[in-house]
């Protein structure tokens, strides 16, 4: 399903799992087989037959039980729409309270606590650099005004187009006539002599109100030093690209981000993270697109392998059942959804199916043949949880935050589908399938 999606790194991830999975079931459906002896069949008796009193349990017929997966399961389902993705990549790294802590006091010691954010324009013409900078610098004022930015630096001042630059050069012009000029030279000259300055002193101001000025980018010219104009204007191969420094407070960057960038299509946020944040969310939709269309495709499997509409319910229920959970108990717990764990989560959705699977055929079989599958069938799937919940579930207790999130997800994902598995799917068997099936045997004896 990844196959389908918009990120080509979902699209190189979903490649890898379905050569991995089919690679896997290769080796158990062909390799596997020829590593078996039973006549050597060696295994501890006392732990597979502790493992089969406990899946002997008729979980599905104590009233207590069953009331209490309800209530949780209900619980998890109210609770299930308040989880949120995060999408912010800075939140998946560690970072020392310490130095948290180092960084904090320097930035309320050099900035008042606000971040400082780039914002650029850039364009192969320097008057549209300049003047996207300006519209940029207007869209930043106003919030500004509003109190959303601290301060930015608004380099537009600065920076002047040509047809603004012969706009000035013909007004210097139209200010200094001869006439003016003459008459200028004659008041400073009478003055000079009054007290007592050489005339050549202001042979320069002479020269510069009489000079026939011309348009150009000042970059081009370097009058000023680049370690000053770099700040504020540079040219990168054949572009021009203008920088605008802007002060805010952290949780207002994205707001800001998307704000300047909306209005304007040269704008760019020198950000790495705000451009990554965003193939985040494209993944987030493509993941919950994905998941629609899985959980379709096993329906259909399972619909086809059953023949039965009931059948292929109650074996697909457990699946968007556990799916729910995990959601529930993240949102109680207050964890969000990341790049991380989210692709973890979808391994459980899937290991959820497996499960469901093999108590549905087991609890087909007894009930057409008389065969008892379902202790050996439940040992692989605790086999199987407590594989992933001691392997996975482990890294809950890391410092790291986005590795624990991975291990409360696996727990939650592990715990809830051989919950489910366990109580709800047997019990909507004998309630749904094999109530029915017995009335319809009575109908047709009468």
């Amino acid at each position: 399903g990844l196959l389908v999606t918009k990120s080509e790194l979902l699209r190189d991830f979903g490649l890898f799992a379905s050569l991995s999975l089919a690679g896997t079931a290769v080796f158990c459906l062909i390799f596997m087989p020829q590593l078996l002896r039973p006549s050597h069949k060696q295994r501890s008796e006392k732990i597979f037959g502790a493992l089969g009193k406990i899946n002997s349990y008729p979980f599905d017929q104590k009233k207590y039980i069953v009331a209490l997966v309800f209530i949780f399961c209900i619980i998890c389902i109210l609770f299930s729409g308040k989880v949120t993705f995060d999408s912010d990549l800075k939140n998946l790294g560690y970072y020392e309270p310490k130095v948290v802590n180092s960084q904090n006091l320097i930035d309320s010691k050099s900035t008042g606590g606000l971040k400082t954010t780039y914002f650029a324009v850039a364009d192969e013409d320097a008057d549209k650099t300049i003047g996207y900078l300006k519209d940029v610098s207007m869209v930043l004022d106003s919030l500004k005004q509003a109190g959303i930015i601290a301060n930015f630096s608004n380099s537009s001042k600065l920076l002047i187009t040509e047809n603004e630059q012969q706009t000035r050069i013909d007004k210097w012009k139209t200010f200094w006539t001869p006439d003016k000029i003459s008459a200028v030279k004659s008041k400073i000259s009478r003055a000079a002599k009054l007290y007592g300055f050489n005339e050549k002193t202001f042979a320069p101001f002479y020269e510069l109100i009489q000079s026939d000025f011309s348009t150009g980018y000042y970059l081009d010219s370097e009058l000023l030093p680049k370690e000053l104009t770099s700040t504020m204007v540079e040219k990168c191969n054949d572009n021009y690209v203008a920088f605008i420094p802007v002060q805010i407070a952290d949780d207002k960057i994205k707001e800001v981000s998307d704000i300047v960038v909306a209005s304007n299509t040269n704008t760019i946020v020198i950000d790495p993270f705000y451009y990554a944040s965003k193939t985040v969310e494209l993944i987030n939709g493509d993941f919950s697109r994905t998941l629609y269309i899985a959980m379709i495709f096993v329906f259909i499997v399972l619909l086809l392998s059953y023949r039965n509409i009931i059948l292929s319910l109650i074996a697909f229920m457990p699946m968007c059942l556990s799916w729910f959970m995990v959601l529930g108990i993240m949102s109680i717990a207050g964890v969000k959804f990341n790049l991380i764990n989210i692709v973890v989560s979808t391994f459980i959705f899937g290991i959820g199916v497996d499960y469901s699977i093999f108590i549905m055929d087991s609890l087909v079989t007894k009930y057409k043949t008389g065969r008892e599958l379902a202790v050996p069938h439940k040992t692989a799937i605790i086999f199987s949880a407590l594989t992933l919940i001691i392997g996975a579930g482990s890294l809950f207790f890391a410092i790291h935050p986005a590795v624990s999130s991975i291990g409360l997800a696996t727990i939650a994902g592990m715990i809830s589908t051989v919950i489910i598995s366990y109580v709800i799917q047997p019990l909507l068997f004998k309630k749904l399938y094999v109530r029915k099936a017995g009335i319809n045997d009575k109908n047709k004896t009468k």
